[in-house]
C-alpha cells in the first residue's frame, strides 16, 4: 500500500528533478579577427547597369520639320526591363534618354523606386504624340506618377530637358530600334546623323 501512495510521489519528484537546469556558464566572445568585416543588417547596394546604346530617338516640335532633339536612347522592350528601368544608376548624360514600350495604350503610372538621378517623363500616345510630361519629378520615392491619358511609350529624360528642348504635350517623336533594326513613328529617324 505505501508503494501505491510513494510511487506517484516519486514519479513527481524525479521530473521536477529533470526539469532542473544546470547554472548559466560564462561564455565568452572572441573578437573579430583583423580584416573581416562585420555581417551588416542593411542591404547591399546593387550595381548600377551601364547605358546601352539601343538605338537613337527624336523630339519635333507639334507641325515641325525639324528636330528640337535628338537622343541615344536604351530601350525597354519587356515587362522585365521595363521593371529595372534606371533603377540604381547614379548619372545619364543629357542626350541619353530611356524608351519604354508597352503593348497597348492605356494609362500608365510610373515610380521613382531606386532612382537617384531626377527625371522628367513623358508619356507618348499610340499615335507617337506627347500627351502627358511630368517635370522633375522626386527621386526614390514610390508614390505613382500616372499618365493622366492613355499612352503607349514612356520616355525618360534627366530633368530640365523638356523645358530646355520644348518638348510639350503635342510634341511628336519617333525612334530607330537598333536591336530589332526598325523604325517606329510617323517620321524616319536617320540613325547616322
Amino acid at each position: 500500500m505505501a508503494l501505491r501512495i510513494c510511487l506517484p510521489f516519486l514519479v513527481i519528484l524525479f521530473g521536477f528533478m529533470a526539469c532542473k537546469s544546470d547554472p548559466p556558464q560564462k561564455t565568452i566572445e572572441k573578437p573579430l579577427s583583423e580584416g573581416v568585416p562585420p555581417v551588416s543588417s542593411t542591404p547591399a547596394e546593387v550595381p548600377a547597369p551601364p547605358f546601352v546604346q539601343e538605338g537613337v530617338l527624336e523630339f519635333r516640335a507639334p507641325g515641325g520639320a525639324q528636330s528640337s532633339l535628338r537622343v541615344d536612347i536604351e530601350i525597354a522592350h519587356d515587362v522585365q526591363e521595363r521593371t529595372q528601368g534606371l533603377m540604381w544608376r547614379k548619372k545619364m548624360e543629357e542626350k541619353q534618354a530611356m524608351l519604354f514600350i508597352f503593348d497597348y495604350c492605356e494609362p500608365q503610372s510610373f515610380w521613382m523606386r531606386n532612382t537617384y538621378i531626377p527625371l522628367d517623363i513623358i508619356y507618348v500616345n499610340d499615335q507617337f504624340e506627347v500627351v502627358t510630361v511630368l517635370k522633375n519629378v522626386p527621386v526614390l520615392n514610390d508614390q505613382p506618377r500616372p499618365s493622366g491619358k492613355p499612352a503607349q511609350y514612356v520616355i525618360e529624360v534627366n530633368a530640365g530637358v523638356s523645358d530646355k528642348f520644348k518638348i510639350v504635350p503635342g510634341t511628336i517623336v519617333a525612334w530607330q530600334d537598333y536591336i530589332f533594326n526598325r523604325s517606329s513613328g510617323p517620321f524616319k529617324v536617320d540613325a547616322f546623323k
